[in-house]
């Protein structure tokens, strides 16, 4: 998990805890009538808030609202069976961190515009019908993220492009007025030829 009050980073990057009762406790030090404290987790674990008697918990005013649609940049995957990949997840992460916008991840481990993903057909590419009915359900969003991916580097570059306008159409149908902001694929290795050429058709 990681935490922010007011906006700073109590630590810097992630906290890893794990503590026999699951409760993770944070004490704040410093007198003031009202503090803002924002919250990460890599998954919906968190179970509530408790406080010391006095104490009250409201809400805060939403942040920016982003969707980002991806692959393991994004989502993360499993760390033990993908050979300690730190960095995997650490995108969207990181950007709710610096920015404290509301990230929301609509990604899979190994997939892309064309690429399934790791995790069986129920996630399917960037425009399969489970991930446009999962950003339908989103609330109202200030920008739609689509990061490109070298998972597809199998597939040619013409083809990945035809399934990028299809999706990038497809979002344009269901947000017509958000802004659309499409990234490049990240680099996988150094010198390859095959995605640049796919970075260059998209």
């Amino acid at each position: 998990l990681w935490v922010m009050v007011d906006d700073m980073r109590v630590i810097p990057g992630w906290q890893y805890a794990n503590v026999a009762d699951g409760t993770c406790t944070l004490t704040i030090t410093k007198d003031a009538s009202r503090r803002k404290i924002r919250i990460g987790l890599p998954d919906t674990a968190l179970a509530g808030f408790g406080t010391n008697a006095g104490a009250a918990v409201g809400a805060t005013v939403p942040g920016v609202q982003v969707a980002m649609i991806g692959a393991s940049y994004i989502q993360g995957v499993n760390i033990a069976a993908e050979g300690g990949r730190v960095t995997a997840g650490t995108v969207a992460g990181e950007l709710t961190q610096e920015t404290g916008w509301d990230v929301w991840r609509l990604a899979h481990s190994g997939s892309g515009y064309i690429a399934q993903g790791d995790v069986g057909t129920s996630s399917g590419p960037f425009g399969s019908p489970a991930r446009m009915a999962a950003l339908a359900a989103l609330p109202a969003l200030d920008a739609i993220m689509v990061c490109s991916t070298a998972n597809d580097w199998p597939f040619t570059p013409a083809a990945v492009v035809a399934a990028a306008q299809s999706l990038w159409a497809a979002i344009k149908t269901a947000r017509p007025t958000t802004p659309l902001i499409v990234t490049g694929v990240e680099s996988g290795r150094a010198g390859d030829t095959t995605l640049a050429a796919l970075n260059a058709a998209l």
